[in-house]
């Protein structure tokens, strides 16, 4: 009746804004995956790496991503979803405005591995609080995360390639992604609730 479509309303209502800072979060995240495979020619030629070097920059964070799966849900677990979130969204972003800072070889690999366990933890807190809200909640949010990643993924070349037109400056990319990711982390510290949001339905 009404009353049931109104507790739904109110109740989506409470979770809107924090999954749509989430879904802007994630959409940086799918940006920073390819951030540096699209600028690996000049990450390359700034650090004197070979090919083999520089490709292994660019698909590294795949082992910090494997390594933190159970960490991630430990942290969960005894940290909580929105530190746990904001936690993972800090990391990825610093380490990702790193890259063109960095000294050599050795440090680049180091924060493009936690660059991964950064996106782990995120990954692994996004899908927790999905998993608290009510069914219909948790479908809708689950498939629009789903999307927003492949979009991402698609569009993040362009955008990239864009942001580094109008800068003239491959290192701009770099920090663009960050300091949104770094806005959307502190967005979430703000949004999410200490308590997850309401238990499954």
């Amino acid at each position: 009746g009404r009353a049931v479509d109104e507790s739904s309303t109110v109740e989506m209502s409470a979770v809107a804004a924090p999954l749509l800072v989430m879904a802007v979060v994630y959409l940086v995240y799918a940006w920073d995956r390819v951030v540096v495979p699209v600028e690996l020619v000049e990450v390359r030629g700034a650090y004197g790496l070979s090919v083999s070097s520089s490709s292994l920059i660019a698909s590294v964070f795949t082992f910090g991503l494997a390594l933190t799966a159970l960490p991630a849900g430990l942290l969960v677990v005894r940290w909580g979803t929105r530190t746990t979130l904001v936690l993972g969204a800090l990391l990825f972003s610093l380490c990702t405005a790193y890259v063109p800072v960095g000294f050599a070889l050795a440090d680049l690999l180091v924060m493009r591995v936690l660059a991964g366990v950064g996106e782990g933890f995120y990954n692994v807190a996004m899908y927790s609080y999905l998993a608290r809200l009510t069914k219909t909640q948790r479908g809708a949010a689950a498939g629009i995360a789903t999307t927003l990643f492949g979009l991402g993924m698609l569009s993040g070349p362009p955008v990239i390639s864009a942001i580094h037109g109008f800068s003239a400056a491959w290192q701009y990319p770099f920090y663009v992604l960050a300091m949104v990711g770094i806005i959307g982390a502190l967005a979430l510290q703000m949004l999410v609730g200490r308590d997850e949001p309401s238990q499954p339905a």
